[in-house]
């Protein structure tokens, strides 16, 4: 038997056993049933064939790096084992459909590439429209639109109200259409997404075929060749801030470029093409991914399990897109949680890679340390058949090339099929699940109750971490049942190494181009509560010496909690980033960050072309007050004039974020090692979805001690380690706050709130070492194979005529 791949590079089939794969190798016994599963990898993954697993002893030849996007064939002596392969009883169901069921039905005849993504886009249009009030005139009817784009889409800025069961998720910003198949699909302004350009309402240049143009060339090369590409046909949407030559790319904002399409895809979008993705749509996104919900171009996204509530931060339009089932896979951006937080609220599969594994080259840049880009899936499966796909070394992004040598060279798809987690030891992180408020105790709950006992029932042994300062507290609760282990112990002998300017005050004076832009010593504080610790005059190197010496107590107010919470850069960052890919884009209107969000068009027809145009929403939970969305970079944020807020790059700031970055991982690196544990275990949140941010009935709890009201996104961000969050239940219950006001320790601990019963769902994150995706997509299979499939929202079912 043999098979042969269209390029140059040879696939091995040695007889008994598929060259290479790790995972299949650790669990031989349980091999054999995965032979038929296998064969389907290698007919459309490159990546998985040059190194899958499968039945019999592992050769020792050593697995050869293939390129992921390129098509497979069979020579004629396969014919038989890709029917078995193949082949499955039942009938194509659109509904929670995988990668894999995909190319099966493809393979089988059963649907083109067509008809599945006119399929699709019907789903986009029942569920896809706007999922708030916006009632200027008080008729009952709306959305009352402030003004209309060239195309009609109309477009609403002032502050909205939530809308439970709202029906629809207003997950995308504009689809990949054009005209004519725009109208023939039933899309429509001003209520429907938007076109694939506001600038080229024409839209005919043969060079840019439209989705469907896309899938019914794919569908002839099948027809003639029979190969099918990874990602053949596979649905897909990405964040507006990911360039794509064919559709419009304005970071979610109303920026006025000349042509609002950037002249080339990014290298994530460019593989993804390569691949045989279809690229559907842009997800919605909150503008310029400053961490809400909500765009001046799309409007509010909502969270198809309570469309009254958060669905996560920038990349949510990524996961309701997903979610209900409008796209098989999203792609999203985090530099502060907008991957996990979304996946999370919105019962998904996300996964941040180690920095450095996926290009970030062609994208608006929101920070240069942290910001990676990842898939948002329902499954473990379909997020490591879309990472082999876009990760890998990438000129264009210079830290990519930390990977060459440390990241597998083997497929992560063959890690998905780990039969349990028998023989894995995972550490449970208390730390992140403090029973502060009300609020946080339903989380834990389910936990404990639901979470651990599937980890069990998985074959894993547990420990946990105690950390005795929330102990004392009445925050956490030592389980008899599960042995111990210390975190805040690690933490307390590497800080003073690691990062021994902790105890430095925080009045070290700011950086300046007349002084130097690095000062002699990095002021980086972990608590407010810190430099009160060490009176004035303290010799802080000689106390740092004693501390880590164990002759005076390490301040244990300093936890893992605390170590997240470093800065995530500064708008001179954005500037930088932001005007570099202005450069690149080359628009003669928009040339640097001052001309963002700028009407030089006048769309609101109010005479003024200078002003900063984007939508209001009430951004202090204190006060109520309503705010301007901000634009980055610039001084004053919102508004008019524009000036560029820095001249020099922050050094210092940058240094602290590296100091930051690599404690964290020698610390958690510690932990793994001192413990012989596989993987660090927690759940994302505490603090379930509130009421839909920036309405006039959200009021977000008091972020208290490092623990966050919107999940541990900033620990795994400031890090870049890798990290998959994995649906694992619902809670069922939420403490809504009633009350505004200054913070206070009362209003942070026990604020007036309502207790309302709603399902939501939870998410657990596996945390690893660097270059460890592998082993954590075998332990995230493993535990969804025994919690089983997630729950879709209610509310988003089939609709008439769909497989």
């Amino acid at each position: 038997m043999s098979w042969k791949r269209v390029g140059n590079s040879q696939l091995r089939w040695a007889g008994r056993a598929w060259v290479g794969s790790l995972a299949f190798r650790k669990h031989a016994s349980n091999r054999m049933g995965a032979v038929l599963g296998m064969t389907l990898v290698c007919l459309v993954s490159v990546a998985a064939c040059s190194g899958g697993g499968a039945a019999g002893a592992p050769t020792s030849e050593a697995p050869e790096q293939t390129d992921a996007s390129e098509p497979l064939s069979s020579s004629n002596e396969a014919d038989s084992l890709r029917l078995a392969g193949l082949g499955g009883a039942g009938r194509f169901h659109l509904e929670e459909a995988t990668i894999a069921d995909i190319l099966q039905a493809i393979q089988r005849r059963e649907v083109t590439c067509g008809s599945l993504i006119r399929a699709y886009y019907r789903r986009i249009k029942a569920y896809s429209g706007h999922c708030v009030k916006y009632d200027k005139n008080g008729d009952g009817v709306g959305p009352d639109y402030d003004f209309y784009m060239p195309s009609g889409k109309g477009v609403y800025l002032g502050v909205v109200e939530a809308v439970p069961n709202a029906g629809k998720v207003n997950a995308i910003q504009s689809v990949n259409l054009r005209p004519a198949h725009y109208t023939e699909l039933g899309f429509a302004p001003p209520d429907d997404p938007g076109p694939r350009s506001e600038t080229d309402l024409v839209d005919d240049d043969p060079d840019l075929p439209d989705a469907l143009e896309t899938a019914d060339a794919l569908d002839r090369e099948f027809a003639a060749t029979g190969v099918l590409h990874p990602l053949q046909c596979v649905p897909m949407v990405v964040k507006d801030q990911m360039e794509a030559k064919d559709l419009r790319t304005t970071d979610g904002s109303l920026t006025e470029f000349k042509n609002d399409r950037p002249p080339n895809d990014g290298t994530l979008v460019a593989k993804l093409r390569a691949a045989g993705a279809i690229i559907l749509a842009k997800a919605n996104m909150d503008e310029y991914a400053s961490g809400n919900h909500r765009s001046s171009y799309g409007g509010q996204i909502c969270n198809p399990y309570a469309t009254d509530r958060n669905g996560g931060s920038s990349s949510t339009g990524s996961a309701a897109a997903v979610s209900t089932n409008l796209a098989v896979c999203g792609i999203g951006e985090e530099s502060g949680g907008s991957i996990h937080e979304p996946s999370a609220k919105q019962h998904l599969v996300g996964m941040t890679s180690t920095r450095g594994l996926v290009s970030r080259f062609g994208t608006w840049s929101a920070e240069l340390l942290r910001e990676r880009f990842g898939p948002l899936c329902r499954t473990v499966d379909d997020v490591a058949r879309v990472v082999d796909v876009i990760r890998g070394y990438d000129p264009k992004d210079s830290i990519t090339v930390s990977q060459v040598g440390y990241a597998s060279p083997e497929p992560l798809y063959a890690f998905t099929h780990a039969p349990s987690l028998r023989g894995k030891r995972l550490g449970i992180v208390r730390e992140f699940m403090p029973g502060i408020t009300v609020n946080d105790m339903e989380s834990i709950r389910v936990f404990n109750e639901e979470v651990i006992p599937v980890l069990r029932s998985a074959g894993a042994e547990l420990l946990e971490s105690i950390n005795p300062r929330d102990v004392a507290s009445g925050w956490q609760v030592d389980d008899p049942g599960i042995p111990n282990f210390s975190i805040q112990d690690v933490v307390a002998e590497m800080v003073p190494t690691l990062e021994p300017a902790f105890a430095n005050p925080a009045t070290v004076a700011t950086p300046s181009l007349t002084d130097g832009l690095l000062p002699n010593t990095l002021r980086q504080v972990f608590d407010p509560a810190v430099p009160a610790l060490f009176s004035p005059g303290t010799d802080i190197i000689k106390q740092s010496v004693a501390m880590f010496y164990g002759d005076t107590p390490f301040p244990d107010v300093i936890n893992l909690r605390k170590l997240g919470l470093g800065p995530a850069g500064t708008l001179n960052e954005v500037i930088y980033g932001l005007d570099k890919m202005l450069r690149r884009r080359g628009d003669p209107r928009v040339t640097d960050v001052t001309e963002l969000s700028i009407d030089f068009d006048d769309l609101n027809h109010d005479g003024i072309t200078d002003q900063h145009l984007s939508y209001s929403f009430i951004a202090d939970d204190a006060t109520g007050t309503v705010t301007q969305k901000t634009r980055p970079g610039v001084t004053p944020s919102s508004g008019v004039p524009a000036t560029p807020s820095g001249i020099i790059l922050d050094t210092q700031g940058e240094a602290d974020h590296l100091f930051r970055m690599e404690a964290i991982r020698e610390i958690v690196e510690r932990v793994l090692a001192d413990n012989h544990l596989d993987a660090l275990i927690y759940p994302f949140e505490t603090i379930p979805p509130p009421i839909l941010s920036g309405t006039k009935d959200s009021i977000a709890w008091l972020v208290y001690d490092g623990r966050q009201n919107r999940g541990w996104n900033s620990f795994g961000d400031a890090s870049g380690l890798p990290d998959i969050g994995v649906p694992a239940g619902f809670t069922r219950v939420v403490y809504d706050r009633t009350t505004r006001g200054p913070s206070s320790e009362q209003l942070a601990l026990d604020p007036p709130s309502v207790r309302r019963e709603v399902k939501l769902p939870l998410n657990i994150e596996f945390l690893g070492k660097p270059w460890s995706e592998p082993q954590l997509l075998e332990l995230a299979s493993a535990f969804e194979k025994a919690r089983g499939p997630r729950t879709p929202p209610p509310g988003f079912g089939p609709i008439p005529g769909e497989p």
